[in-house]
């Protein structure tokens, strides 16, 4: 068996050193000890923090870039509803029903409003707006959200294509037929 004592010089790694170098290396690191690790934790926390702000702002711009493209979506979305809801204006004022064309213009007007103000202002100065508006007018904002969620989700329930619809019914117990089933 070829074991080391434990508190031989080969368990220390300081194989040949006399006592007294030993004794003055622990010296050494105990003198070191104190600053050493402070400073270290210090530059490893240093270290963090500038990590951490530069991962906080490419997310930052990240969700920026990313707005900034919902926002030019909503304007052309908003653009081609203004276009659609003034053809039908013009379709019921040529079909002789000009009853309600003044509304339908107006509408196309509201909404080629909400566009332009849209493109006027950044994604920054929208927020602070409805913020402004929410803190006014609460309950017409609580209103207009509900409004606008209960819409959104009825948008959403109409554009589900049918092969999703389709599975969904089929696993609520409901028989679902093939184009070419009879």
């Amino acid at each position: 068996m070829n074991e080391k004592p434990i508190g031989s010089s080969y368990a220390t790694g300081r194989e040949g050193w006399t006592s007294p170098q030993r004794d003055k290396a622990k010296e050494g690191t105990d003198a070191k000890a104190g600053t050493e690790p402070r400073d270290t934790m210090r530059e490893l926390a240093e270290g963090v923090k500038h990590t951490a702000s530069d991962l906080a702002g490419q997310a930052r711009h990240a969700a920026e870039s990313r707005v900034s493209v919902g926002k030019d979506q909503a304007i052309d979305r908003l653009g081609a509803v203004a276009n659609a809801v003034r053809k039908t204006g013009e379709h019921l004022r040529e079909a002789g029903d000009g009853s309600f064309t003044d509304y339908f213009d107006r509408a196309a007007s509201q909404v080629d409003n909400a566009a332009s103000y849209l493109r006027r202002k950044s994604v920054a100065e929208v927020m602070g707006d409805v913020e402004s508006f929410a803190r006014s007018e609460p309950a017409l904002f609580l209103g207009a959200a509900f409004a606008a969620g209960l819409l959104g989700g009825r948008f959403l329930k109409s554009s589900k294509t049918p092969a999703t619809s389709g599975a969904r019914g089929a696993g609520a117990g409901a028989e679902s037929k093939s184009p070419g089933a009879t």
